[in-house]
């Protein structure tokens, strides 16, 4: 009787294992036959998964934000409000050798998006989840009486979305004077500032 592959187990299996070779040798630097090779498979068995590069980067795209909402609902707990878009923030940094090599995937995703509708729609629907959430968990602190914006929220969630999307790109671009360190600092100071203990009004 023929073996039974779960192709949907075995997807993730090649996208948990390829991403991070994309991360190290770069996306132009990897071909399918090295994908193939990290996953000690045919080259014919990743590209019945993934006919193209392309579908690799997107599907690494796709994991990179599912592995970062995974942390941020293991760290949350209970938390909500301004603590949890804490935790949220803090997990989207470039804080850590983790998500340095995240950000590796995230930058030939990004240049794509300027001539692919196909990259370009799925930055859309990552990047505006992302700041949904940004802005509800404002407006929960906010609702709350815990904090007092000095903006409204959906301005104050797309500066925060765009101090990380930066700092993803500079500790790719000049790691050396980018370091966790740096980021995490900056963070700190955009919380400090932007989003003020109502009692501190």
């Amino acid at each position: 009787m023929p073996k039974l592959v779960d192709h949907d187990l075995r997807r993730r299996e090649i996208i948990e294992s390829v991403w991070r070779l994309i991360a190290r040798n770069g996306f132009d630097g990897t071909t399918m036959r090295d994908l193939a090779a990290e996953m000690g498979l045919a080259y014919g068995a990743v590209n019945y998964y993934f006919p193209s590069k392309n579908d690799v980067l997107i599907a690494s795209y796709e994991h990179v934000f599912k592995m970062t909402q995974d942390r941020f609902e293991r760290k949350v707990g209970s938390r909500t409000g301004v603590n949890a878009l804490w935790v949220l923030a803090s997990e989207m940094m470039p804080i850590g050798d983790e998500a340095r090599l995240e950000a590796r995937v995230l930058l030939p995703f990004w240049e794509r998006c300027a001539s692919s509708e196909r990259f370009a729609a799925a930055n859309a629907v990552g990047l505006t989840a992302i700041n949904d959430l940004f802005v509800e968990l404002l407006d929960d602190a906010s609702d709350a009486g815990d904090i007092a914006l000095g903006t409204d929220s959906v301005s104050l969630a797309k500066t925060l979305l765009t101090l990380i999307s930066g700092a993803q790109a500079l500790a790719v671009l000049m790691p050396d004077q980018y370091p966790s360190s740096v980021f995490g600092q900056m963070l700190k100071d955009f919380f400090d500032r932007e989003i003020i203990p109502a009692q501190a009004r």
